[in-house]
């Protein structure tokens, strides 16, 4: 009987172990999900998605600020859906690869992940616009008798039309980083604190060349 209870005691050690390690196994792969789905909405430029996957607060809060064509409501349409353009431009050249996470404790995870996009350098790209739009005025000396309105929407899409083909050409570079998330109401999110900060600082970085 000694001998049973012994048994019976192993076994139930056992279990307890490996459904301790299942349910650890699982908050990973859970929070692994939602960076995937983070940055998989980055390079979709999917900002509602975005927002879904953190913690707390805005996409601005994390260095994504699109509010140069939300906000102003004198901006046309042309106007915001060339801006837009420009973002979308930079999120697509976003791609990455998540090497895997760790659970910190019962609500609290990090996981590791290799994010590469385009290095934009903010001097070279604005001499670059520069340089087109020069070419297009010499080009079409008719835009100087257009309405001021008309004229900012012409010029603002041959912004973004030589501001999308500059990043398009440029170099990519790549970063690994650790991704903090905390579980929420029993899901996991991106915390939007400066646990994140390398994640905010490479977010800027990307997004303060458009």
């Amino acid at each position: 009987r000694k001998t049973l209870r012994r048994n019976l005691a192993l076994i139930l050690s056992i279990l307890m172990v490996a459904l301790s390690f299942a349910g650890c196994s699982k908050d990973v792969k859970e929070a692994e999900d939602v960076v995937q789905a983070y940055f998989t909405a980055i390079s979709g430029f999917n900002l509602d998605a975005m927002k879904t996957c953190l913690s707390e607060g805005t996409n601005k809060d994390m260095g994504v600020d699109t509010s140069s064509f939300e906000k102003d409501y004198v901006q046309t349409d042309i106007y915001k859906k060339s801006v837009e353009s420009m973002f979308k431009t930079l999120s697509n050249t976003v791609s990455f690869t998540t090497n895997g996470g760790e659970l910190k404790d019962e609500k609290t995870a990090v996981v590791n992940v290799t994010v590469s996009h385009s290095d934009v350098n903010q001097e070279a790209v604005d001499e670059f616009i520069q340089t087109k739009m020069d070419e297009y005025a010499t080009k079409h000396p008719e835009l100087a008798e257009k309405t001021e309105l008309d004229q900012n929407d012409i010029n603002i899409q041959v912004m973004a039309s030589a501001y999308n083909d500059f990043v398009k050409l440029q170099p990519k570079v790549s970063k690994t980083l650790d991704v903090v998330l905390i579980k929420k109401d029993g899901k996991w999110k991106i915390l939007n604190g400066n646990e994140n900060k390398e994640l905010k600082t490479l977010l800027q970085g990307i997004y303060g060349t458009y």
